[in-house]
This record gives structure tokens, C-alpha cells and sequence, in this order.
């Protein structure tokens, strides 16, 4: 018999004796005691023989220090991933169970909002790519708190699309060898503007003889399909790499309200001037509602 066996048998005897009074015992896995070395802990206090064979109180077996859990910055996404706390990302909620060496990191899901994944599911993700999802997931209900607050405007979709693409978007013109020289001047009849100051910076002439017109374009960041529903706009394309909409009558409508083609920097005060109050409200809100 081994000591420690010896030891368990000694207390159990110990106990019902009541020379010892065992309130609790911690269990481990294999044995209905907790042991390091050659020590018994029962009630916070470590049992061990003496050289006679009396059981003592022997000070705590040393213990390993605690281990701190691991963390990941994701500076460029603003996110921090630490071993033990939650996340969310499209999937569902997760905690994290350990961040590896190899740059990925081991979750436990907790909750789930996809069909493919169960609470309780064990997975392995890189951490970068983990960083992207939760960031996009975060915008996105970010974006959509924003739309929830703004779906009652009585300002035009019009005037909120003005406002976004005068935030975050610019207009770009191909223009047909046909058009080359009646475009500048239809232009500059509308704005007030000389197109060629543009020219190279969205602002294109084309010598494709096939290209009979011209293409006015306009140009926007990737965009979540809460804000598509809200616009309702027709001929968009929306990519992962950016939105573009695909519409002559529409651009020239902006040309007319007061943009330019190529500027990231579109004179507001020009653009709102004319606008109502209510339309007003509805620009700022669109304006806004990317940042």
C-alpha cells in the first residue's frame, strides 16, 4: 500500500473515531481526496504522518502560481481577445477557451444564431480573421441601431442618399469619344464648373470608338443591406470591395443639387441650401450614418 493510500485509510479511520472533524472532503478526479506530495487536504487543511505515526497539520504543499490568461490586441480593429471572456461574432456568442501560438485561438460557443453551429460546439479560428467578422457584426448592428432611429424621418430617401454620398461617396464620368467635347459644356452649364479641372480624378475620356455615350457612376464603400433596404436605390452593385451606382439621371440630379465630379470634398453648404427642414434632417442623417 502506498503512502497515500495509507494516509486515506488512516483519516477515514480517524474520522469515524470523530478525532477528526471532516466536514468536506475536495474530490479529485481518481481519488475521494485532494492530494500534492504526499499531504491530504480536508477542510482547507493539509494532513500528513509525523515520524511516530500522529497525523499533523503540515503547511500547503506549494502550489504553482496562477497562470494569467492570454491575451491578443487586434489594434487595427480595435479588439482585444483574452482567454475567459465572450464575444460575438456572426455565428453567435462564444467564449474564448485559449489564444495558441499559432495565431489562432479556441472558443466555446455559448449561444447560436446560425443553423451550423450549436451551443456547446468546440472550434478553431484565426484570430485576425475573428477580429474582421466581430468588427464587421459590430458596424452592422451599429449601422442598424442608426437606421432604427432615423426608419420615421419625413425627409426624402433622396435626401438621405445625398447626405451619404456626400460623406463617404464620389462621382465618377467615362466619357465616349462622341461626347467628348458636348459633355464639358453640358457640364458646366449644370455646375458652373469646369469638368477638366477633374480630369484624371474621376473624370475620364475614353477612346473606345464602341463607347457611343458616356457612363456616370457613383461610388460608395461596401454597404449593409439594412441601409440598401432603407435607400430603395435601383442599379446598385454591391461588392465586398465597395458599392457603386450605375445611373446617368441620378448623377446628374446630384450635379444639379451641387456636387462635383471627383471631389471626396462636396461643397455641403451649396448642396443643403435648397433643401426643406425636414429634408435637411434627412441629408445629416445619411451623412452621418457610416461614422
Amino acid at each position: 500500500m502506498n503512502h497515500n493510500a495509507h494516509l486515506s485509510n488512516k483519516i477515514d479511520f480517524l474520522v469515524k473515531q470523530k478525532e477528526f472533524h471532516k466536514i468536506s472532503v475536495i474530490y479529485s478526479m481518481k481519488k475521494q481526496f485532494t492530494k500534492t506530495a504526499e499531504a491530504v487536504e480536508i477542510d482547507g487543511k493539509w494532513y500528513d504522518e509525523d515520524e511516530s505515526g500522529d497525523m499533523i497539520v503540515v503547511e500547503s504543499p506549494s502550489q504553482p502560481e496562477p497562470k494569467e490568461p492570454k491575451s491578443y490586441v487586434a489594434d487595427q480593429y480595435g479588439i482585444t481577445f483574452m482567454e475567459g471572456e465572450e464575444y460575438t461574432n456572426w455565428y453567435g456568442s462564444y467564449r474564448v477557451l485559449s489564444i495558441n501560438d499559432d495565431g489562432t485561438m479556441t472558443v466555446e460557443y455559448l449561444q447560436s444564431f446560425k443553423s451550423e453551429i450549436k451551443a456547446g460546439d468546440i472550434k478553431t479560428y484565426p484570430i485576425i480573421s475573428q477580429a474582421q467578422s466581430i468588427s464587421k457584426a459590430r458596424r452592422s448592428k451599429e449601422i442598424e441601431m442608426k437606421l432604427n432611429n432615423i426608419r420615421s424621418l419625413a425627409g426624402s430617401d433622396d435626401s438621405f442618399l445625398m447626405g451619404l454620398i456626400a460623406a463617404h461617396g464620389y462621382i465618377s464620368a467615362e466619357i465616349g469619344p462622341k461626347y467628348h467635347e458636348s459633355f464639358p459644356e453640358k457640364y458646366k452649364s449644370v455646375t458652373g464648373e469646369d469638368v477638366n479641372t477633374y480630369l484624371g480624378k474621376g473624370y475620364t475620356l475614353s477612346d473606345n470608338d464602341k463607347r457611343w455615350s458616356y457612363t456616370l457612376r457613383v461610388h460608395l464603400p461596401s454597404l449593409p443591406s439594412g441601409l440598401l433596404n432603407r435607400m430603395d436605390v435601383k442599379n446598385i452593385i454591391n461588392r465586398a470591395s465597395g458599392a457603386e451606382i450605375n445611373d446617368n439621371s441620378l448623377v446628374w440630379g446630384l450635379l444639379n443639387s451641387g456636387f462635383s465630379v471627383g471631389r471626396n470634398d462636396q461643397k455641403i453648404d451649396t448642396i443643403t441650401a435648397n433643401l426643406s427642414d425636414e429634408d435637411k434632417e434627412a441629408f445629416l442623417a445619411g451623412y452621418n450614418i457610416l461614422n
